[in-house]
């Protein structure tokens, strides 16, 4: 099991709590299978896609998450933006997570349209 994840048995039920994140996950199968820990870690962690806007200046590239206010980025090149806001939206997510305050849910979407 990944390290740090309590569990608890319910017949054939296993249920996994990550010890510092709200939420749980139910397992249902013979309690003698194993989960694979990523395949844990990966639904316990819940994974979300933000829309990222990045934007084009005169000698740099900047980036913000509109879901997530506050989180901005900028670099050199588009490269850098995209690594930048990454690195970001994880710290803005754990500052979150510090205080104590809710996560929140990606809602943006965003579609291309063509004009003349």
């Amino acid at each position: 099991m990944t390290a740090g994840i309590m569990s608890a048995l319910a017949g054939g039920h296993r249920q996994y709590k990550h010890p510092r994140k709200r939420g749980r996950v139910t397992v249902s199968g013979h309690p003698s299978d194993e989960v694979h820990p990523r395949t844990l870690q990966s639904v316990l962690t819940k994974s979300m896609r933000y829309a990222v806007v990045i934007e084009s200046g005169s000698q740099n590239f900047s980036a913000y998450v509109p879901d997530l206010p506050g989180c901005i980025a900028t670099g050199k090149t588009l490269d850098e933006v995209l690594a930048n806001i990454r690195g970001a939206t994880e710290f803005h997510l754990e500052g979150l997570r510090a205080d104590g305050l809710p996560i929140p849910e990606p809602t943006t979407r965003w579609e291309y349209i063509e004009a003349s």
